[in-house]
């Protein structure tokens, strides 16, 4: 196929840095086909047209209720605790939380008897709205004045810029956007221009998407989006998360907006599903941690000082995730697919990783992390791992079954598994196996399909 260098085609103005010449011609050098360029053009128009036009095109109606939700958010954001206080909360609160359990209950098939019980717990842990998700829901609320990037980062103060980028560089690709943004002389605000690193950390992730085995799209999606909406919605988050840290700032900003009732119903419902899916992956316990996103504690990560993993406990950890069935939902997870498309099977097998490859973090938090693990993988350790499947299925494809299937399969698995990093695969042993064809499998038919 032609390069998409001998080729007219250039990246479309869909992405935030179209205005930065030098990184559009840049990315669109990158692309190895004109098709490429052409698919990614076709995400950065997507991507604006969901994640910045479809934003700046609401309309939020006055309503009566603004006075008195104004009130509420006023009290709430200068910690008045009062019963009065917690009852107007809990007022706004409580129809978006009830609607979104029971349509997460009704989703994922629950008996209704059982859903309402979720029901219920939900609208218990209401009563400490005021302890942390109201500034959630607030940071909600400031994204309801435009595209949520861009408002976000409006929002933030001065002094808090220099956290703000650190938070967002937290992950290599995004430094690298915010680095290359800076080395431009393309006059814009601070907002813009994070917004266009933003969209160029983006892109390029989705660019590494393209033609390669985590392309395949859902009905009715452009290959890549999954990577492209995952990623905006992670830089979301971070800014949210920045942004919870100043109720000072909320607290002058949230009660002024205009058609606030409707600005903070909308936000409510985004906070509530979110906290639906957050529950629903723990099996419904309620935690009150949980009625809030992660607060944002990275600091900047420069590449020549990330800690390095052990090559040998990864590849024992994508073995093991390989043969217990999950290497599809592995390889999404790298790709960056939002974290409710994966099954809770997934989540239950990444939990038993080695400690090695957490990422470092207070002994307290309620679950670890492992964004230094996916970037590894993403990076090309996942690639490189998938001819160690290819092997490890190749050698174990005639163990047949008997009483000696576990001394066997342990001596075949030897040249490849940490056994100190991971115990070796002791039940359900041909199942093990089976997982591990089907990963070979895949690994081949993607090697095999035309370009």
């Amino acid at each position: 196929m032609p390069d998409a260098r001998d080729t007219d085609v250039r990246i479309g103005g869909g992405w935030a840095f179209a205005d930065h010449p030098a990184l559009a011609a840049h990315l669109a050098a990158s692309c190895t086909t004109a098709a490429q360029a052409s698919a990614l053009s076709a995400l950065g128009d997507e991507h604006h047209l969901r994640h910045r036009a479809a934003w700046s095109a609401v309309a939020f109606t006055p309503h009566e209720d603004d006075a008195r939700v104004a009130r509420t958010w006023t009290d709430l954001l200068d910690g008045d605790l009062s019963p009065r206080t917690l009852r107007s909360a809990r007022q706004l609160a409580g129809p978006p939380v009830r609607a979104a359990f029971r349509a997460l209950g009704r989703g994922l098939g629950l008996p209704p008897d059982l859903t309402e019980r979720h029901v219920r717990d939900a609208e218990e842990a209401l009563h400490a709205f005021a302890l942390g998700a109201h500034l959630d829901v607030a940071s909600r609320v400031v994204e309801t004045q435009g595209p949520p990037l861009r408002a976000l980062a409006s929002a933030v103060p001065e002094t808090l810029w220099p956290r703000l980028e650190a938070c967002v560089a937290g992950r290599p690709a995004w430094q690298a956007g915010l680095d290359a943004v800076a080395a431009t002389p393309v006059d814009a605000s601070p907002a813009a221009r994070l917004e266009a690193a933003a969209d160029w950390a983006i892109a390029r992730r989705a660019l590494d998407a393209l033609g390669g085995e985590e392309d395949a799209a859902a009905d009715g999606e452009l290959p890549g989006w999954s990577v492209v909406r995952a990623h905006h919605d992670r830089m979301r988050g971070r800014l949210r998360a920045l942004l919870r840290t100043e109720p000072a700032t909320l607290a002058s900003l949230v009660p002024r907006l205009g058609a606030l009732a409707a600005r903070t119903d909308a936000a409510l419902r985004r906070w509530a599903w979110a906290w639906a899916w957050r529950e629903a992956r723990v099996g419904f316990a309620f935690s009150l941690e949980r009625t809030a996103a992660t607060a944002c504690v990275v600091e900047r990560v420069h590449a020549p000082d990330a800690p390095s993993l052990d090559e040998a406990v990864v590849r024992t950890f994508v073995l093991s995730m390989a043969g217990r069935g999950a290497w599809t939902d592995l390889r999404r997870w790298v790709a960056g697919e939002p974290g409710r498309t994966l099954s809770t099977r997934f989540y239950r097998y990444l939990a038993q990783a080695p400690d090695t490859l957490a990422d470092p973090g207070e002994p307290t938090a309620r679950a670890r992390s492992y964004e230094g693990l996916r970037a590894h993988l993403a990076a090309g350790g996942l690639a490189a791992h998938a001819d160690t499947v290819r092997s490890v299925a190749q050698a174990t494809r005639d163990l047949g079954p008997g009483r000696d299937l576990r001394a066997r399969l342990h001596a075949a698995l030897a040249p490849w598994w940490d056994a100190e990093a991971l115990p070796l695969p002791a039940h359900h042993l041909p199942d093990f196996l089976t997982g591990l064809a089907e990963a070979a499998a895949v690994q081949t038919t993607a090697s095999a399909t035309p370009g």
